[in-house]
């Protein structure tokens, strides 16, 4: 319930990404240190992420529900 599979994620330059939650609760799925985010999505919900503004590197994603990213819902972002 509590995991971004997969914990490391490879996108290309002017890329997005597509999030399900396959989990119970609700997720949302944010990119640290910016203001790119998904909605928050009831179980069986999907979304897509748009991260082409992001500049090649390495970034954090995570769910930005309360508690959610303490218990474990982290994931790197390359983009390249």
């Amino acid at each position: 319930e509590f995991a971004l599979s997969p914990a490391s994620i490879t996108v290309p330059v002017g890329g997005s990404i597509d999030i399900s939650n396959n989990g119970t609760m609700v997720h949302n799925v944010a990119v640290t240190d910016t203001d790119l985010k998904t909605a928050d999505l009831a179980s069986g919900e999907s979304a897509t992420l748009d991260v082409s503004s992001l500049e090649p590197g390495t970034y954090e994603v995570y769910c930005a529900i309360a508690g959610h990213k303490e218990a474990g819902m982290v994931a790197t972002l390359e983009v390249k």
